[in-house]
């Protein structure tokens, strides 16, 4: 107990290291079960507030006095300067300034659910703390962020020791929307139908009237026929008979 007690003490004092570099490797004799979920988690633009919520469980068989769940490290994806604890039951929770790399800060955050005096976990409590961090311009367009057992505390199964959420930011104005591809069968359905289409006659089209294939053994149309065709043509021509016999003359 004392050993567990002293390393979260440390980490909460600040020293970003102190579960490496004092604490070595500390046994818990449970098995705790970690969950993380964001919300929103899609759609995300430069400046949203996203809400975060984490829990612990202790799946047993023994209570726990003293651990630490701590974040992946962010490099400024979050403003840190916007971080709010909105609900944490148990130990408190804290940011931690890990150096200073490449332009910019990165941090970590730790909550300590048990941490004394803080009442202990019991065998099957969940203990839950809600934060919010705002959306910076560097985060990139699919991010990754999580919780897990911190690094020094061994528990009985290390299988459900961490959880991951996915921030996914919204898709930039004007982005082509991708065009589904068809399976090799669609394919060659779509290719036998379009070489059927290929070898129909298509009917002749005349100045917009639909006609009949021409039979060159048929007669030749009567000369009233032709002359309603003929003044059809004028009609859609906009000229009177005066005008065509005038330049059949010319």
């Amino acid at each position: 107990m004392l050993a567990r007690t002293t390393c979260a003490l440390a980490l909460l004092l600040g020293s970003a290291y102190a579960d490496q570099v004092f604490c070595g490797e500390i046994p818990l004799p449970s098995d705790v079960s970690v969950s993380l979920t964001a919300e929103p988690n899609t759609g995300l633009e430069t400046g949203d507030t996203i809400t975060f919520g984490v829990s612990v469980t202790n799946l047993g068989p023994e209570p726990i006095d003293a651990f630490v769940v701590s974040s992946s490290f962010f490099h400024d994806e979050f403003d840190v300067y916007s971080l709010t604890v909105k609900e944490c039951e148990g130990g408190p929770f804290s940011a931690v300034v890990v150096d200073y790399i490449g332009g910019g800060w990165d941090y970590y955050l730790h909550w300590y659910p048990a941490l004394p005096p803080s009442p202990m976990l019991d065998v099957g409590e969940t203990l839950r703390c809600r934060f919010s961090l705002s959306l910076t311009d560097t985060a990139p367009a699919v991010y990754p962020f999580s919780f897990d057992l911190g690094g020094s505390f061994v528990d009985l199964d290390p299988s459900n020791n961490a959880a991951t959420v996915t921030l996914r930011r919204a898709a930039p104005a004007g982005a082509a929307t991708p065009v589904p591809m068809l399976s090799p069968l669609a394919l060659s359905i779509l290719a036998t139908l379009l070489a059927g289409m290929a070898g129909r006659r298509r009917p002749r089209v005349l100045l917009g009237y639909r006609t009949a294939p021409v039979n060159r053994n048929s007669p030749l149309p009567r000369a009233s026929s032709t002359s309603g065709y003929k003044a059809r043509i004028r009609r859609r021509a906009g000229l009177s008979s005066r005008d065509v016999v005038g330049r059949e003359h010319q």
